[in-house]
């Protein structure tokens, strides 16, 4: 457990971001074609959906690159084998958005998910949430996870207004 422990404090000590003038569509393409063959691979639909323009923020791109794979894994492995998969870059507001078909979150977790070391899966850690929060403060903006009343669950990394 003391090892655990150690690895979890590392883990949230994230570097400050280097907030660079970054193409949001390109970043949210690059996590689309990593993540496209782990889809295929249990049977997932993934797609994705970009503004016709260019939509240009400052960010860490390694940090914010990080925050979406994980986004992309917990829709995964909520979906299990089957299902579909929507990556979405909003700009009002100006929000990446992942979002899954899967099972949903149950209202006996809902108040629980995103707490340190809670986790549904029998053998997860809770920290990919945690994470994924972090990584939104460090980029003045914040994450959301819910369900819908349409059955599809979003995660969302939502910008705060300058």
């Amino acid at each position: 457990m003391n090892t655990f422990m150690r690895n979890f404090a590392q883990v949230l000590r994230l570097p400050e971001p280097c907030l660079q003038p970054y193409d949001l569509q390109e970043l949210l393409h690059h996590v689309f074609y990593l993540m496209a063959p782990v889809a295929q691979a249990q049977n997932t639909e993934i797609q994705i959906e970009v503004p016709q323009t260019n939509t240009i923020h400052l960010i860490d791109e390694k940090l914010m690159e990080q925050a979406l794979v994980n986004m992309v894994q917990n829709a995964l492995e909520s979906l299990k084998r089957g299902g579909h998969i929507k990556l979405r870059l909003d700009t009002k507001p100006l929000q990446f958005v992942v979002a899954d078909n899967g099972s949903g979150i149950a209202e006996d977790v809902a108040d629980k998910i995103g707490t340190p070391f809670f986790s549904t899966k029998p053998d997860g850690q809770g920290i990919g949430l945690t994470i994924i929060r972090e990584i939104a403060d460090k980029h003045n903006a914040h994450a959301q996870l819910e369900t819908l009343p349409s059955g599809w669950t979003e995660s969302r990394i939502i910008f705060r207004s300058i």
